[in-house]
């Protein structure tokens, strides 16, 4: 999956959690993709290595209520 892809589908997964909140998660996932480029992976398996992204979404919004309760 391509990054934008990825980055894209996460954010619709997380949902209706607070914009600030999700724009540092997806920073951070942006970054695991621009290291992971930078040395010679490419977008699709730094996908995979990441994970699926119902599960890595549905982790973070239930630590954000977590947190936030």
């Amino acid at each position: 999956m391509e990054m934008n892809n990825y980055l894209d589908l996460l954010n619709n997964k997380m949902g209706n959690l607070p914009e600030g909140y999700k724009k540092e998660i997806l920073k951070d996932y942006e970054n695991h993709f621009q290291k992971g480029l930078l040395v010679g992976k490419t977008e699709n398996n730094i996908a995979c290595e990441l994970g699926e992204v119902d599960l890595i979404a549905k982790n973070i919004v239930a630590e954000y209520y977590i947190e936030h309760s």
